[in-house]
């Protein structure tokens, strides 16, 4: 009987429990874990206890407890006894291990903020094992759910193949809380809504989805729970090129098409930027003509620069890309092309040698060229540019009013006076600008004679003389054998010249040794010829002939000469009119008789451009191809004596008339 009772006496110690843990009961469990709120953790547990003959037939069953549930009457949160009812809340979530191998690992599935807590292990086989593990429980955390999804890219990214990503929640299991998933991003924004709802995704990448966002988000089922992580895509595509470029002084960039033709002006910069848009990095190179070019900027391999572009540099330029899915090359033509930039002027008549000028920029060049009047003159302008300029001449500068004078390269001028001098300018249109040259038109001409012309005054004889030439002539006086010029004076007589513009005046005054048969003259001269007149004193009247305007002093004539001197006054006209009528020589000198007292009288005012400051002008003398005018005078000097009739030859030589 004592015997029997000791197991009695053991089962409600064992029961019970003790404070501390009876040999052979061990449990090895992690004593902390910590999980996020709708994930899964899994507990590894095992655990000992000792044998006995009573329960070694019985079957082995454990449980886990809340650690202040009392396991006598409460229901565990999980139990490998099919028949042992656990706690609502913990049902299908809480799962234990089969026990026969001595597990106790605990599996939790969607852990609940709820959830956290102590939890005890129980044993029991039979009724001689019945043993609550207090000495080590598990502390069970729930946390915030701050876990991150996982997006896994299963190949490279290439554009053009489809490819498949998967997005997946660490912590998360097969028989946990659902998750919806979902997809966002640039690359995806098109596909089909029911596939942007899955785990796994698939598209094909494009070049443009390079470096965009693309995010997954996971949420919790039945809750507002959520998490999502965001990946820069990242894409492998062949090159795109592009060619870009800026000319002259424009700094814009502007882009180049593929197999066009670019035109550049000579000595222009051109600055050529050639880039590949690729993923990876494409491998750059430029070529001429199929010829590698050397780049000064190795570190910009898609730079090529052109600080002066020549003649030489045209033809095909190519930008070639090299990459591992394919190469690509990009090719222009570079026509280079020359502004109007020269111009050529030619005197057919005058045997000049061209005369070469050349413009350069936006500016005018000009040039001078003096020409003898009456000689002719070809111009011929020539525009060195392609294509070819377009040429016309004008009177004066384009813009300001000029004349039209020629719509092609060659200007006539048949025969050049006056008239014709100032500026002619060539203008070159073309389509890269247009340009002119001009060209100052100078005429030079002998000495053009106007006088002299003589009067009686109070103290002498007073003359004047006027000449018209280019370049201005000098004038100067001839009485009897002297010479005067300049501006001088003494008793006998004074010289006062003045010059202004293309004419010269001058005026003599004679006070003194006016006397029978002095020869008085002006003489007109410039580098291009002389002209003289002559005034001869003698008595009586007398008409001047053509080419001068005469005056002359002598006494009273007889009457018994008028007759003579009307008939010499008739034959000298019709020599006059013979002489004009054979041209003007370049060195003019004739001499005119003069006789008598006098007014001067002319049968026409002078023209606007008459010589300055002349008190009472002659009329201009001839001009090349004009008539020349007749001029009157009658002059009277008292107290003289009358001179002899001259034989017909001096008469022939000096010509001139007696008036009685």
């Amino acid at each position: 009987p004592e015997a029997d009772m000791v197991p009695l006496l053991l089962l409600p110690l064992l029961w019970g429990g003790s404070l501390q843990q009876p040999p052979g009961y061990e449990l090895r469990v992690q004593e902390s874990v910590t999980v996020q709120e709708g994930l899964c953790v899994h507990v590894p547990c095992s655990f000992s206890y000792p044998g006995s003959p009573w329960s070694s037939s019985s079957e082995l069953y454990t449980f886990w407890y809340r650690d202040w549930d009392n396991t006598d009457y409460a229901a565990p949160v999980a139990s490998s006894n099919r028949n042992k009812t656990v706690k609502r809340e913990t049902r299908g979530r809480f799962l234990l291990a089969d026990p026969t191998a001595n597990n106790c690992s605990l599996q939790i599935r969607d852990a609940r903020r709820s959830d956290s807590g102590r939890y005890v292990f129980r044993v029991e086989r039979g009724d001689s094992v019945k043993y609550n593990y207090k000495e080590k429980m598990l502390d069970l955390q729930v946390t915030a759910l701050t876990e991150k999804p996982h997006i896994r890219v299963r190949e490279p990214l290439e554009s053009g193949r489809p490819t498949q990503l998967a997005c997946s929640l660490p912590g998360a299991c097969e028989g946990g809380r659902p998750l919806t998933f979902s997809w966002a991003g640039a690359a995806v924004d098109s596909l089909d809504p029911q596939n942007l709802r899955s785990s796994v995704l698939t598209f094909t990448p494009r070049p443009r989805d390079h470096g965009t966002s693309l995010t997954c988000q996971v949420k919790l089922q039945g809750s507002w729970v959520a998490t999502q992580r965001t990946i820069r895509l990242n894409v492998s595509y062949a090159p795109l090129l592009t060619i870009r470029l800026s000319q002259g002084n424009c700094t814009a960039l502007k882009t180049l098409s593929n197999h066009t033709s670019l035109p550049v002006l000579e000595g222009q910069s051109l600055l050529l930027v050639c880039e590949a848009d690729s993923n990876p990095p494409a491998t750059l190179s430029w070529s001429q003509e199929g010829r590698a070019l050397n780049l000064p900027q190795p570190s910009a391999p898609g730079v090529l620069e052109l600080p002066h572009v020549g003649a030489g540099d045209g033809g095909e330029f190519t930008c070639r890309a090299q990459h591992p899915l394919g190469s690509q090359h990009i090719s222009f033509s570079l026509s280079v092309q020359s502004s109007p930039n020269s111009c050529r002027f030619k005197g057919s008549e005058a045997h000049r040698s061209p005369t070469m000028c050349s413009s350069s920029g936006n500016g005018m060049q000009t040039t001078s060229l003096t020409i003898l009047e009456g000689e002719a003159l070809r111009l011929r302008c020539e525009a060195d540019s392609n294509p070819p300029a377009e040429l016309s001449w004008f009177w004066g500068s384009p813009g300001l009013d000029a004349t039209p004078l020629s719509p092609t390269a060659i200007l006539e001028l048949p025969r050049v006076g006056p008239a014709q001098e100032g500026e002619f300018t060539c203008q070159a249109r073309h389509p890269l600008g247009s340009h002119s040259v001009s060209l100052s038109l100078s005429v030079v001409y002998p000495p053009q004679l106007l006088g002299p012309s003589c009067s009686w005054e109070d103290h002498g004889l007073h003359c004047s003389c006027s000449s018209r030439a280019q370049p201005a002539p000098s004038l100067r006086w001839r009485l009897g054998a002297g010479l005067m010029e300049g501006n001088h004076g003494n008793v006998s007589h004074a010289v006062t010249s003045s010059s202004e513009g293309p004419w010269t005046n001058s005026s003599l005054s004679l006070n003194e040794g006016l006397s029978e048969g002095l020869r008085l003259s002006c003489e007109a001269r410039n580098v291009h010829g002389t002209q003289s007149a002559s005034v001869l004193l003698l008595p009586g009247k007398a008409v001047p002939q053509a080419g001068a305007v005469p005056a002359a002093l002598g006494g009273a004539g007889a009457m018994a000469l008028l007759s003579l001197c009307l008939c010499l006054i008739f034959f000298c006209i019709v020599k006059a009119r013979r002489r004009q009528a054979a041209g003007r020589p370049k060195v003019m000198n004739d001499e005119e008789p003069v006789m008598g007292t006098v007014t001067l009288g002319s049968q026409k005012n002078l023209q606007p451009d008459g010589p300055p400051d002349q008190a009472s002008p002659a009329e201009k003398g001839p001009l090349l191809g004009e008539q020349q005018e007749l001029y009157y005078a009658n002059l009277t000097f008292e107290g003289l004596k009358p001179r002899e009739p001259r034989d017909q030859e001096a008469t022939s030589t000096h010509e001139y008339s007696v008036v009685k």
